[in-house]
């Protein structure tokens, strides 16, 4: 995990992003988790689950929803009116 914070909404793949309220409480949450036990043991945080969770919001994040957001992987059904 880089230090990469994603303040919200922000650009990426030239894709302006927003966030719900309650993914960015819970991702602000995540961060400083992370950023704790950075502090606490610097050598081993990578090793710990809420690490390798948060790098992998940032992969999905970056890699596969920016790529592109109109991918059927991403579709609700008719569960959202369409």
């Amino acid at each position: 995990w880089r230090r990469r914070i994603m303040d919200f909404p922000q650009r990426v793949n030239s894709w302006a992003l927003y966030a719900h309220p309650w993914f960015q409480e819970t991702y602000d949450a995540l961060v400083a988790e992370v950023e704790t036990l950075k502090g606490k043991d610097p050598e081993n945080y990578q090793r710990k689950a809420a690490t390798k969770l948060l790098a992998v919001v940032h992969k999905v994040i970056e890699e596969h929803i920016t790529v592109n957001p109109s991918s059927p992987a991403f579709r609700h059904g008719k569960s959202l009116g369409s």
